[in-house]
């Protein structure tokens, strides 16, 4: 309540002395023509609580009209000090230009204030003015939500500044105001740019930098790019893998490398770009693309045989069996026909010795043939072999055939 207390009213008989109660007091109004104006001192105001005021007329006639009245409350108590409690998006080291496109939220805790429903939270944003009329389920949860519109972000500007906030009740009473909540508005991208310019497998068979748009068994590659110039500080290089973030890289200068993981048989595009400690983003670099193929060929060996060409036994040597063939011929029909890239190797080992790789067939067909050579007399020979696909997928044949060459 201000120092005084201004009623109006009107009459049904112009220019009629009209009389005002309210409380105790009781005062003659102003009338001009057919309204009135009273005045109560603030002295004359009743106590804070329910009330009437009361008021009547003196007709020409010169009798008392009946009084009117109207219900008034009195309220002197200011609420409390809200308390600015959460940003949410600030809460990440500062509001970024995404977050302040639409606007931001702001948490304001009413417990002790005595606020009610229809109040008004008066909240400064730096030197611009929000307000928010508090509901019934607010004061039930004891937490009001401004929002802070896009357009009063943009007015205020970045910077790091301070939010306050005060509650002003439905009679007009002010509250004390919050303790300040430092803000920090950041709306500015990053002006370094990053670049992917290598994805890199060291995964066998198959390793080294892999093309573009190229092939990998490499489930877990190693992604290198550079930088348009040194990151400033709180900056950092944020990896994408198909428009999803895959993590942050480690920088060196203008220099960047990142381990990735847990890649499937699909085709991966790799993007960069700079990302600062608001969160504002830079643009993404070109993709650099890879097709990732961990799944090795399936194949069974159908018949497998070693035949012996040299008089006097001739044919086929069992497994483990002997022979004077020098140059045996070791003779395979897998169950399916290999598929375009793939190829079969055979590989020999002498006595206890490493398997050597003695050939390579890299035609899509289900049966091969091999004659071997620069077998010597006295020893024992072992064959194996296996499929290798095109990514460097290696699939061994259920192939383990020995000879004694005697």
């Amino acid at each position: 309540a201000g120092a005084s207390v201004t009623i109006t009213g009107t009459l049904p008989e112009a220019d009629r002395p009209v009389t005002v109660s309210w409380g105790t007091a009781t005062v003659a109004a102003t009338v001009t023509g057919n309204t009135w104006t009273a005045i109560f001192s603030s002295a004359q105001v009743p106590a804070d609580g329910p009330g009437s005021v009361l008021a009547s007329y003196l007709s020409a006639s010169g009798a008392t009209s009946a009084e009117a009245a109207r219900a008034v409350l009195v309220d002197r108590v200011a609420p409390g000090a809200p308390v600015v409690s959460q940003v949410p998006e600030n809460g990440s080291g500062g509001i970024n230009a995404a977050e302040a496109a639409d606007g931001t939220l702001v948490r304001i805790g009413l417990g002790g204030t005595g606020a009610v429903a229809g109040d008004r939270i008066v909240l400064l944003w730096g030197g611009t003015t929000v307000t928010h009329t508090i509901t019934g389920t607010e004061i039930g949860g004891n937490v009001a939500t401004v929002n802070v519109s896009a357009s009063t972000i943009a007015a205020q500007g970045d910077g790091t500044f301070g939010i306050v906030a005060r509650i002003v009740d439905l009679a007009g009473n002010q509250g004390a105001t919050s303790p300040a909540f430092q803000v920090t508005v950041d709306r500015t991208a990053p002006t370094a740019t990053a670049r992917v310019t290598a994805v890199i497998d060291d995964a066998a068979l198959y390793t080294g930098t892999i093309p573009g748009n190229g092939l990998t068994n490499d489930a877990t590659p190693g992604i290198s790019g550079t930088l348009s110039s040194a990151l400033a500080a709180g900056e950092a290089v944020e990896v994408l893998r198909n428009n999803q973030s895959a993590g942050f890289a480690t920088v060196s200068g203008t220099t960047w490398s990142f381990q990735d993981s847990g890649l499937s048989d699909a085709s991966w595009t790799y993007t960069a770009r700079v990302v600062d400690a608001t969160g504002n983003r830079g643009p993404a670099s070109t993709g650099y693309t890879i097709r990732v193929d961990v799944t090795a060929p399936r194949y069974t060996l159908d018949e497998a045989e070693i035949l012996d060409n040299v008089r006097p036994d001739r044919g086929v040597v069992p497994d483990g069996g002997a022979t004077n063939d020098t140059r045996p011929e070791l003779r395979l029909t897998l169950d399916s026909v290999l598929s375009s890239g793939e190829v079969l190797r055979i590989y020999r080992a002498t006595g206890s010795a490493d398997p050597v790789l003695v050939r390579e067939f890299e035609r899509r067909d289900d049966e091969f043939s091999f004659t071997d050579s620069t077998l010597a007399r006295g020893h024992t020979y072992t064959y194996t072999a296996d499929v290798v696909d095109t990514a460097g997928n290696v699939a061994p044949l259920p192939l383990n055939y020995s000879i004694v060459l005697i």
